[in-house]
């Protein structure tokens, strides 16, 4: 995709290694000139005008060596092949200039003595520079301004005629020189050699006197320039200093961006985040050189189904989490002049001043979003230069979004927060509330940070507790209540304003697993009203679950319209309140892998009157195949009259250490006896109204309470080990539903 963007924007040309363009990336160059020359020489002659008779000596002599700095001017950065470079400094410096001429001439008035010197001194000269056309591969040296200062003086007969202590000569008789930019490597190196007798005049005034013997302009003097042999020798090696450059990427907020869906609107983006990506010097400050082109590519992104874990359930897209939108994206918010928008790239691209930063904004559609930002600067000249990301010690070039931890797709801010810095994005083993001491809740911390939906609103789990969702179909307020209590006395965290849509029919919530999978399904618990009265409520188990597990062993839970003490009266208010009301948290216990705190009471009988032997027998509703002859008495040993025949007693007969035994304020113990048989005697016992407060925890051992404790001490004990201690029963995760911890079944004496 990157490859057809930039194709389409720029042609296949790639910057080769050997380019001119490579010269361009220079801000600096460590240059050594060198200015040298050596001639000596003498002539006795006769001057053919004037019969003179003359005697000339010469002795010229320059050894100039100066090592600088250019600098590039920065009038000329941004240009597409040109630079300019100035003289910054001398780091280093020797001058030697000695050019000495004299002049003996004697005639018939006697003799006359001419004298030119020319000395330094002592300063190095400056304002060397350099241009360089990458267009027509060519550099020029340029000589103007470079002046090393003198002394010249001219004398006659001892007497000076001209005098200048601060007389400059030119480095070169010329005021360029133009040179061809090497094809390989970045060394500047040359020479230039102006011979002595074409080029004196320009090269010392001490050699002025050859102008009368130079036959170009019409000299006839024997002190011709023929004579002169040397050359001005000129050289220079330059080396430039490049700019390292560095690309930082800075997403906005970064160290607290989490990612978010729409859950409103699944297929719109959540939130989003804007890019920032900054051209700087290696270490900061700013370059001298810009980019043409930012290039923001989206690598390794999610593909999680759906928004979060459990929302949409029906068709959850799988397309990737994090996209570049081209509304979020115009050229005018980018940093340069034109962009190029793909899903996964945004391609900035400069005009001819460049850029030093680029911006893209991209859009996250998963509150479990993740995936890597790579970010690609493109300097004329360069190798692309792929950035990293801001104060990053690691210099991640795949910058991660969210911030996380190597190996993680958990936004760390998440994490922290929390103080779970230190878990693996697979990890399941929360140990609050311990429970029976299985480590959990079926979710995985990803599960748990990439989060649900709960009545359109998203909710990102606790990682350091233990969590339940409850899908409530039961339209009344009161049922809320109870859920809550069961989420006080449970320590859970009870999630329980699920949509139909937002947990499958069969309770699954982790439906839209991806990344960290636990590798199980997880259910929450779907409670119903049932349409008919049965007289009981009921967790309905699944298909060959065990008894009481996990929220996976149960299809649902079933609370019955009415019904003694376990349905739920709708119409006749308080007096069925707490009875009725009580089984909800009481059923969802069983779907947590609680038990009874017994499990042999002997449910609904009928103590009826035979008339045909005058003796009292029990019996099964609606049956009388089964009749047992039974001693009734209440609490206190008196006796208990059955009405005659056809008349009966319906009673709900408990035994010790059964479903009524413990501690009478626990969910699970039962409520609704109204008889008791203490032993395999015939005794039967009517009890008393039981007359108790509302339940309103788990309890922590088998130990009796209440009426089960002396003076009264109906049931007793809850049946140990197997039962009591209910709090330490309770497993949510779904991956030891069947753990044979989990079954508690006993036989009844």
């Amino acid at each position: 995709m990157i490859l057809a963007l930039v194709l389409a924007k720029m042609g296949s040309t790639a910057w080769g290694a050997e380019d001119p363009a490579r010269f361009l990336r220079t801000t600096n160059w460590y240059a050594t000139f060198t200015h040298s020359l050596s001639e000596n020489g003498g002539l006795d002659f006769t001057e053919p005008g004037n019969g003179d008779h003359c005697s000339a000596t010469w002795h010229f002599v320059r050894n100039i060596t100066v090592s600088c700095q250019l600098a590039v001017n920065p009038l000329t950065i941004g240009h597409p092949y040109y630079r300019d470079f100035n003289w910054k400094q001398n780091d280093s410096a020797t001058v030697h200039i000695s050019d000495t001429f004299d002049l003996t001439c004697t005639d018939s008035s006697g003799t006359s003595v001419q004298e030119r010197t020319l000395n330094d001194l002592g300063i190095a000269p400056t304002n060397f520079w350099l241009s360089i056309n990458t267009s027509d591969q060519t550099y020029s040296l340029g000589w103007v301004g470079v002046e090393p200062a003198t002394t010249y003086e001219f004398k006659i007969d001892n007497t000076s005629v001209f005098l200048q202590n601060n007389f400059n000569i030119g480095w070169s008789p010329e005021a360029l020189s133009t040179n061809s930019l090497p094809s390989t490597g970045m060394v500047l190196q040359g020479q230039d050699s102006y011979p002595m007798q074409e080029w004196y005049n320009l090269i010392t005034p001490a050699a002025d006197y050859f102008v009368a013997g130079d036959t170009r302009i019409g000299g006839t003097s024997p002190l011709s320039p023929a004579l002169l042999g040397a050359n001005l020798v000129l050289t220079w090696s330059l080396r430039p200093q490049v700019e390292e450059l560095e690309v930082i990427v800075q997403p906005e907020g970064y160290a607290e961006w989490t990612p978010e869906g729409n859950l409103n609107q699944p297929e719109q983006r959540g939130n989003t985040n804007r890019l920032l990506a900054r051209l700087q010097k290696k270490g900061g400050g700013v370059p001298t050189e810009r980019a043409t082109r930012f290039d923001f590519e989206l690598v390794n992104v999610s593909a999680e189904p759906g928004l979060c874990m459990n929302f949409p359930i029906q068709s959850p897209s799988t397309a990737p989490d994090l996209k570049f939108e081209a509304e979020l994206n115009p050229a005018s918010a980018s940093g340069g002049d034109t962009v190029i928008i793909g899903d996964d790239v945004v391609g900035v691209f400069a005009n001819i001043q460049g850029m030093l930063t680029g911006h893209a904004v991209v859009s996250s559609f998963d509150f479990g979003a993740y995936g890597e930002i790579q970010v690609t600067a493109y300097v004329s000249g360069r190798d692309p230069i792929v950035g990293y990301l801001k104060d990053d010690p690691q210099k991640r070039k795949n910058v991660p979004l969210p911030k996380c931890q190597p190996g993680s797709h958990i936004a760390d801010i998440w994490k922290e927060r929390w103080g779970v810095s230190n878990l693996a994005d697979e990890a399941d083993d929360e140990d609050f509330p311990e429970g029976d001491e299985h480590p959990g809740d079926g979710y995985t911390l990803y599960e748990e940070y990439r989060g649900f939906c709960e009545n359109r609103d998203h909710v990102r789990l606790i990682p350091l507790r233990k969590e339940l969702f409850i899908r409530n179909e039961i339209e009344d307020g009161r049922v809320v209540a109870e859920i809550v209590k069961f989420k006080t006395a449970s320590s859970l965290g009870v999630h329980y304003r699920l949509r139909d849509d937002e947990i499958t029919p069969v309770g699954l919530m982790n439906v839209n697993h991806g990344h960290a999978y636990s590798g199980h399904p997880q259910s929450g618990i779907v409670l119903k009203l049932r349409p008919e009265e049965t007289g009981y409520s009921q967790a309905v188990g699944a298909i060959g679950a065990l008894g009481n597990s996990t929220p996976g062993s149960k299809l649902r839970v079933e609370i019955d319209p009415a019904g003694p003490g376990w349905g739920l009266d709708l119409n006749t208010g308080e007096a069925l309140y707490h009875t009725a009301l009580g089984s909800i948290a009481h059923e969802i216990a069983h779907c947590c892998g609680v038990w009874h705190h017994g499990d042999c009471d002997d449910g609904q009988r009928v103590w009826w009157l035979n008339p045909l032997d005058g003796k009292n027998y029990e019996t099964l509703p609606e049956s009388s195949t089964d009749a047992v002859p039974i001693q009734p008495i209440d609490e206190r040993g008196g006796p208990v009259t059955i009405p005659d025949f056809p008349g009966s007693i319906d009673v709900r007969l408990a035994v010790p250490q059964g479903q009524h035994s413990g501690d009478v304020n626990c969910f699970m113990c039962y409520r609704v006896a109204t008889a008791l048989r203490r032993d395999n005697s015939s005794t039967r016992i009517k009890l008393d109204s039981l007359n108790l407060p509302p339940r309103s925890l788990f309890c922590t051992s088998a130990q009796a309470t209440g009426m089960n404790a002396p003076p009264r001490n109906l049931f007793g004990n809850a049946h140990a080990p197997e039962r009591g201690n209910c709090a330490s029963q309770i497993c949510v995760n779904d991956k030891y539903k069947d753990d044979e911890k989990h079954d508690r079944k006993y036989d009844c004496p």
